[in-house]
């Protein structure tokens, strides 16, 4: 897949991090952006549905005064999930970007998994610090290029791309409403 096919297809998904943020914003109000630091830190290496699972867990934890149970994180989740409840800065390209992305910079390039897999032809699935940050020069001139922002377009490219590897569609908001009475479920529980 070229980017002028995934813009052609899914330029309707450039606002796919708007959405999400506003979802965030309804769902939680004030505490869209821990949720969202939350997101960021269990994004890595996991499905949204997970990520949303986990996430919630920590913040339904923290809300009501407990410790969540850390069976289950990886350990690069639990030390960024630490960083989020004590209002440090998160670690690492993918998760800082991707939560730079969720709270509105439209600069900020999310490289994880299916976009290094994209922008490498498929031969890569991680990539080096240098490596990421050379990658995300390159797509920022792309962006620019075709008029987007570099989060708009790599909103594009990421559904475009999942969708070319015969998986749906899938932003925050759509896991959090299909999970919308484990939710309450797990607001009840804690």
């Amino acid at each position: 897949m070229r980017i002028i096919e995934a813009i052609e297809s899914y330029g309707y998904y450039k606002d796919w991090y708007k959405n999400d943020y506003q979802f965030l914003i309804n769902r939680f109000g004030e505490d869209a952006d821990l949720m969202a630091g939350l997101l960021a830190a269990t994004s890595p290496r996991v499905s949204m549905k997970r990520s949303w699972m986990l996430a919630l867990q920590v913040y339904n934890a923290f809300k009501a005064g407990k410790e969540f149970d850390e069976a289950g994180y990886m350990p690069a989740h639990l030390s960024n999930i630490k960083r989020v409840l004590s209002g440090e800065s998160l670690s690492g390209p993918k998760v800082t970007r991707f939560y730079k992305n969720l709270m509105g910079d439209d600069n900020a390039v999310t490289l994880d998994t299916w976009m290094i897999r994209f922008l490498t032809d498929g031969e890569k699935e991680t990539v080096s610090e240098k490596e990421y940050k050379r990658l995300e020069r390159n797509f920022k001139r792309t962006a620019k290029r075709y008029g987007y922002t570099p989060a708009e377009l790599q909103a594009i490219v990421w559904i475009a791309y999942r969708k070319s590897q015969g998986l749906k569609p899938k932003s925050y908001k759509l896991v959090g409403d299909e999970k919308q009475m484990m939710f309450e479920f797990m607001e009840v529980m804690v």
